[in-house]
């Protein structure tokens, strides 16, 4: 409760979001009005008196017992271990350089509660980690709360083509455009083998997308290409003696032929065992994974559609034709269309905690979406380099755009 200190009378309540979390410590930070709050979730809130809201939050994961304000830097303290984090103001962006090509692929992991009978992730952390790769044909691991790069993960046959970060099975999947699928180990900025490289052939064009099905007690790893084909992976996980690093290697059960265009994004709705898939020509399929028979088309776009969003049982789309475009997978139905961007739609992600969503595009604008009501929560633009693809860091609640 904030106090008036002549009247004595509450001015303002500040709350949880969740009513079973407590708040376990705060400090005041004087010069600029705000009060930081940290609760039993791990999360952090800074209220603004003269706004007289919350104008950022950001989590770091166990219960906080303490906070304590040094000038630009917070000491935030948990039961067995201290972090200090640096405060920066006014500042629109922070860049981050290492990679000397344009970055292609964005993906943020935070390793999350196991599911049920699924064996321990090879990544052993718990801090959260950000994934890029690169035309300079590099994958790089960045520390989450520091942006400090962790691992360098070189490719050295063939040009990365798209990357996908496994979060159930702690692995980072590379595809090429050889039509090769490789596998990384991010513990050791190598692959799953112990010798040589795992690579997975099959495709006979550039990989585009790959999606992960954990299912029932089978992983499948879904990949698409170029060449308008549906790869289906059964996933391994093995050790080659007591002492060895453990291997996870995909092996080819089948393969069919999808669409007769390029095929340029995936994604997996858990929820109906489907694959959908997003080709040139404003092409959209939805795809039963184990019949692999077609569900429906589901039409809308009239340019190549090149990037996807799973959001539960809807997809949402981006495509060259400026649109964004809503379905429903389980009915296969068309529920809307968003028409903010002017030019071509680059990337799209989820805020799942929130229900929001994220685009950004050719015409270098960045959208937060309340998309359930066609709203734009947020717009963000950046002039000095076009925007190629995006990532939401929960943790730290952060956008991070790679550029050309």
């Amino acid at each position: 409760r904030i106090m008036d200190p002549q009247t004595g009378k509450e001015r303002k309540t500040v709350r949880t979001e969740h009513t079973k979390c407590r708040f376990t410590s705060f400090c005041w930070d004087g010069p600029h009005q705000e009060i930081f709050l940290s609760d039993d979730l791990g999360s952090v809130k800074i209220w603004s008196c003269l706004k007289e809201k919350i104008v950022h939050s950001f989590s770091l994961g166990p219960a906080i017992v303490a906070l304590e304000l040094y000038d630009n830097e917070i000491m935030v303290m948990f039961s067995n271990t201290v972090k200090v984090l640096q405060l920066t103001r006014g500042a629109k962006f922070q860049q981050y350089a290492g990679h000397e090509g344009a970055v292609i692929a964005l993906h943020a992991m935070t390793l999350r509660e196991k599911p049920r009978d699924a064996a321990d992730p090879i990544l052993h952390s718990e801090e959260p980690f950000i994934f890029s790769a690169s035309l300079d044909n590099t994958m790089r691991m960045w520390d989450g709360l520091t942006m400090a790069c962790k691992q360098v993960m070189p490719e050295s046959t063939s040009e990365i083509s798209c990357l996908h970060v496994d979060e159930v099975v702690g692995v980072v999947y590379c595809g090429c455009d050889d039509g090769s699928l490789r596998i990384w180990n991010p513990n050791t900025a190598a692959f799953t083998r112990h010798v040589g490289h795992a690579l997975c052939a099959g495709h006979t064009n550039t990989l585009s997308a790959v999606a992960v099905a954990h299912q029932r007690k089978v992983s499948s790893v879904l990949t698409t290409s170029f060449d308008g084909y549906i790869g289906v992976w059964e996933l391994v996980r093995a050790k080659l003696g007591p002492h060895s690093e453990e291997s996870v290697r995909a092996h080819l059960q089948s393969k069919f032929r999808a669409h007769d265009k390029e095929i340029y994004c995936c994604v997996f709705v858990p929820a109906h065992d489907r694959l959908v898939t997003g080709a040139a020509g404003g092409q959209v399929r939805v795809w039963d994974v184990q019949t692999q028979e077609l569900v429906h088309n589901l039409e809308g776009h009239t340019d190549d559609v090149t990037c996807m969003a799973l959001d539960q049982n809807l997809v949402i789309t981006g495509s060259d034709d400026s649109t964004i475009r809503i379905w429903d997978t389980g009915r296969c139905l068309h529920v809307g269309v968003l028409t903010e961007h002017t030019e071509a739609v680059r990337d799209l992600k989820m805020v799942p905690e929130h229900g929001f969503l994220i685009s950004c595009g050719c015409d270098n604008f960045i959208y937060i979406w309340d998309y359930t009501k066609r709203e734009i929560l947020q717009r963000h633009t950046h002039d000095l380099e076009d925007l190629r693809c995006i990532v939401y860091n929960r943790v730290k609640s952060e956008i991070f755009s790679g550029t050309e």
